[in-house]
């Protein structure tokens, strides 16, 4: 018992010993901005990689990466102790970094196993945005209270922030760029994912649905034409709109010309030698143009992430 006592004071001693070292409020906010930066450039390293959807382990190194900033930061500011009789800060601070927890060690965990198999359908590609938005928003949340509580003690004890306005820019273009790549990939895949069932079916002998098939394809280059025009303007950028409004063009034509006589010709109950080299053929070149589309829309998108976010 006696021993517990003592590790009790010794512990309090200790805490109030560090908020001591702190000889005036500007000293001790320092503290919590420094371990505000770190987590934030970790934070954003990992936003960058998984927006340029690089290979999914490095994608979740950087996020392990962000966990251990997050841990690390939290046991710094545990450290710090309150700043006299003020502990407001400080306890919504660590209660900032149990939220950011819960979004990168949980919630993002779970959009990052949706990544291997998110290009597989467009309602994959929906339900892997949808789970990070919603890791977005625990981390927003996390990111409000920190921004919040050193505000409030700046307020309380007359401390003149000076805003990191280069960092603040790189997050702010990074939001832009997130929605905007991720609006344009949406639009990109509704077409692309309906191409890639057109193709499944024709592999599988489903010849009878091809012509339903060319009808949902249809719909989804209306629906993605009629939403990219909300896009057409992205900071004077307008490569990746060009791209796509090119490739919404061309799945259009490739309908009309050759995908809708090439569902006609696989409806036939009998092709001769001749007519099945055609057919075979044409297929073949559907699927070598379909991938170059997809292959210069990504091209196109990751040129504008790199333009917009140079150190991704």
């Amino acid at each position: 018992m006696i021993r517990l006592l003592a590790c009790l004071i010794l512990v309090t001693t200790t805490l109030s010993s560090n908020a001591q070292r702190y000889r005036n409020p500007k000293s001790y906010i320092r503290q919590f901005e420094n371990q505000k930066r770190k987590i934030s450039i970790k934070n954003m390293r990992y936003l960058k990689s998984s927006l340029k959807n690089e290979d999914v382990r490095k994608v979740n190194k950087m996020r392990e990466m962000v966990i251990t900033q997050l841990r690390d930061s939290k046991k710094e500011i545990q450290k710090v102790g309150p700043y006299k009789d003020y502990d407001i800060l400080q306890r919504e601070f660590i209660k900032s970094m149990d939220i950011y927890l819960e979004s990168f060690d949980g919630k993002f965990a779970i959009s990052d196993s949706l990544r291997e198999n998110m290009f597989r359908s467009y309602a994959n590609l929906k339900k892997y945005y949808e789970a990070v938005e919603e890791a977005e928003n625990v981390m927003l949340d996390a990111a409000d209270r920190v921004d919040a509580a050193i505000d409030h003690f700046a307020r309380t004890y007359y401390v003149t922030l000076i805003p990191d306005e280069e960092l603040e820019e790189q997050n702010r273009m990074l939001d832009e760029v997130t929605l905007y790549a991720r609006d344009m990939t949406l639009s990109f895949f509704r077409v692309q994912a309906e191409a890639k069932a057109f193709v499944a079916d024709i592999v599988e002998g489903n010849n009878d649905s091809l012509r339903y098939r060319l009808v949902e394809m249809k719909k989804a280059i209306k629906t993605s034409t009629e939403e990219v025009q909300e896009y057409a303007d992205f900071d004077g950028e307008s490569g990746l709109y060009d791209e796509l409004a090119y490739y919404l063009e061309e799945m259009e034509n490739e309908i009309n010309e050759n995908l809708k006589p090439l569902a006609q010709k696989l409806e036939m109950s009998y092709l001769d030698e001749d007519e099945a080299k055609d057919v075979n053929k044409e297929y073949d070149r559907f699927l070598r143009r379909n991938e170059k589309y997809a292959e210069d829309f990504f091209d196109v998108r990751n040129a504008v992430i790199l333009e917009y976010l140079p150190d991704a």
